[in-house]
């Protein structure tokens, strides 16, 4: 049995035709125009503390550290051997939800908001993310946790 607020919704009407393969094509359909894995890789970082405006503000902060170091990128880079194409910029595929909410907003007495980077090249936004996150001093009572591939959004 399965119980639905939506149950017309077309994940539960190939569940019900057992049509795995209409519903794979539909969904890798939805991925493509969002972007999300597999067509793209993600990178999820989660800020935590007690204070949700400084929360908030550390994040909208590392979001702005971050656009402006894509900006930066000079348009002409060079991909390494093995990328997709010989030369441009790496980023310019690079999408970034947020900050936002984290699903679970409040966990025990902490705060959560999320960044989601989606992009191909993802050794090339994780050096990036790597030095956005050495380079940037936190609060003493905010954590940053960046992960990569992310498996749970919550």
């Amino acid at each position: 049995f399965v119980q639905s607020f939506t149950p017309y919704h077309a994940a539960i009407q190939y569940a019900r035709r057992h049509d795995f393969e209409g519903f794979y094509e539909q969904e890798l359909g939805f991925r493509e125009q969002l972007k999300y894995p597999p067509i793209s890789r993600a990178a999820l970082i989660t800020f935590k503390g007690r204070n949700e405006d400084k929360v908030r503000m550390v994040a909208e902060h590392f979001r702005k550290e971050i656009e402006t170091r894509v900006s930066a990128f000079p348009a002409a880079a060079t991909v390494p051997a093995g990328g997709e194409e010989a030369a441009g910029n790496p980023f310019r595929d690079l999408i970034i939800a947020g900050p936002a909410p984290s699903p679970l907003l409040r966990v025990e007495t902490f705060y959560r908001y999320q960044l989601m980077l989606r992009c191909r090249r993802m050794s090339v936004l994780s050096h990036l993310l790597s030095q956005v996150v050495t380079s940037n001093t936190l609060p003493e009572d905010v954590t940053a946790a960046v992960d990569i591939d992310p498996v749970n959004l919550g």
